[in-house]
């Protein structure tokens, strides 16, 4: 198995750091996170393109609904 290319301190280096590639790949096919996630359950909006991204894109998408709550 390939080991981790990237290092990041204070974690232990895992074999699935190396396969980020591909949760980006299935994020970016299939708008899901989980490949046994139901339709209608857990869909990720589209401007979502990695894995390291959906917190961003997540909390972008509340502060507009915030927003609207408001108004």
């Amino acid at each position: 198995m390939a080991r981790a290319k990237t290092f990041v301190r204070g974690r232990a280096p895992l074999a699935r750091d190396s396969q980020q590639w591909m949760l980006d790949y299935l994020i970016q096919e299939t708008g899901k996170v989980f490949h046994f996630q139901g339709d209608g359950r857990g869909r990720l909006p589209r401007s979502v393109r990695s894995h390291d991204r959906i917190s961003k894109h997540l909390g972008l998408q509340a502060r507009r609904m915030e927003a609207l709550a408001i108004w």
